[in-house]
């Protein structure tokens, strides 16, 4: 069971510069592991440049403090002691974490993913269905997973 609330952590590292990139699979599949490990929703994970973004939603049974503690210790090991990434001496003790309700999260899964080329190819796909719909004057149920989309969309334009 998790709560209707979503998690966006980022974590940076201590020496934020351009030079350190923590893109590694082995990183982002450890700290998976560790939320599965947890009872923890993943709903995005990325990696840009020294920082570590995640979209999860958090098993009630769990402290959030606790499980930032485990990624954050097991992480740190793992880069300093067997992926070596160059430039990384730690953590910030500074963390970033929003709170958002899971029902309109797709903004922050395109910003965490706006490095992956395979991802910005596909939400490109699925705006581009958004307006012919909406062009067309296509109703949209409710229930239809494009009606939330299509309503972030409408909200970012507004702005």
């Amino acid at each position: 069971m998790h709560s209707n609330i979503a998690y966006h952590i980022l974590l940076r590292a201590k020496d934020s510069r351009k030079d350190i990139d923590l893109k590694n699979d082995i990183l982002t599949e450890k700290v998976s592991e560790i939320l599965k490990d947890n009872n923890c929703h993943e709903y995005c994970l990325g990696v840009r440049f020294d920082q570590l973004n995640m979209l999860i939603s958090l098993n009630p049974d769990i402290a959030l403090n606790d499980l930032l503690a485990k990624i954050l210790s097991q992480t740190e090991a793992l880069i300093k002691n067997e992926l070596k990434i160059k430039g990384f001496v730690g953590w910030t003790d500074d963390h970033i974490i929003y709170t958002h309700s899971t029902n309109f999260m797709r903004h922050i899964v395109d910003f965490i993913k706006a490095d992956d080329e395979d991802y910005q190819e596909e939400r490109k796909a699925r705006e581009a269905e958004f307006y012919y719909r909406a062009k067309r004057c296509c109703l949209f149920d409710d229930k239809d997973p494009m009606f939330d989309d299509l309503i972030m969309l409408d909200m970012e334009e507004s702005r």
